[in-house]
């Protein structure tokens, strides 16, 4: 049985609960940046102290500025990107490229091998016969079969120790790479999550990751 006085402590400590809670979340806002990359909308989200909109600023700046630096070296869109080289020098020779090809290259293989093929990143010259600019109606039957035969991504050879990528192939080219959520996003979280952001959150074509910071208590244990 609850008695006067303790209903009133009660309500006195749920009180004060409310009124922590409510001070601290006064503290925080809600930051936001998006850009047009890669062919799509990515937005940053941040929370961070109100104060702090200057430094959270500086942050969502720093992960564009990866991004676009990961585009640049993984794109096909692009024709001095690596990958642009790549598929230029299909079936001629191997083409040097830097580690982030190197990685989104070796993981879209893995992806392929587990997929069985379902997933495979030389289906690019087959895509390209779907271009909605150029077309009304589906491409024909003999011009889909002459492309399958470009498509298979055991026709790629990667050379992880001398960093080199080679297309089997003439007329093989590779692409999708600089959408790999993967690849992209931790790399923005990261960029984003310095001491004054306490949470960021990155959307790129519908895929959402998130990242919440983990802060050391005064014994020195992560929160």
């Amino acid at each position: 049985m609850h008695t006067p006085y303790t209903l009133l402590l009660t309500k006195f400590f749920l009180s004060l609960f409310f009124i922590c809670c409510t001070q601290q979340a006064d503290t925080l806002q809600t930051y936001e940046q998006e850009k047009v990359m890669m062919g799509t909308v990515m937005k940053i989200k941040a929370v961070a102290e109100g104060d702090e909109e200057k430094n959270t600023r500086k942050a969502f700046d720093a992960a564009f500025h990866e991004i676009a630096k990961l585009e640049s070296e993984l794109s096909e869109w692009q024709p001095s990107s690596p990958v642009s080289e790549v598929n230029r020098n299909a079936g001629i020779e191997r083409v040097q490229v830097p580690e982030a090809v190197v990685k989104v290259t070796e993981k879209a293989l893995e992806i392929a091998e587990i997929t069985g093929g379902a997933f495979d990143v030389t289906f690019k010259p087959v895509g390209r016969l779907w271009n909605v600019k150029e077309r009304t109606s589906p491409p024909p039957a003999d011009s889909i079969q002459a492309t399958l035969n470009l498509a298979d991504y055991k026709n790629i050879e990667l050379d992880k120790p001398d960093s080199t990528l080679f297309l089997r192939k003439a007329g093989m080219a590779i692409g999708g790479l600089a959408a790999s959520r993967k690849a992209m996003q931790p790399t923005m979280l990261a960029k984003c999550s310095n001491s004054t952001v306490s949470q960021t959150t990155s959307s790129m074509s519908g895929a959402i990751s998130m990242l919440k910071e983990k802060k050391a208590s005064s014994t020195g244990h992560q929160e």
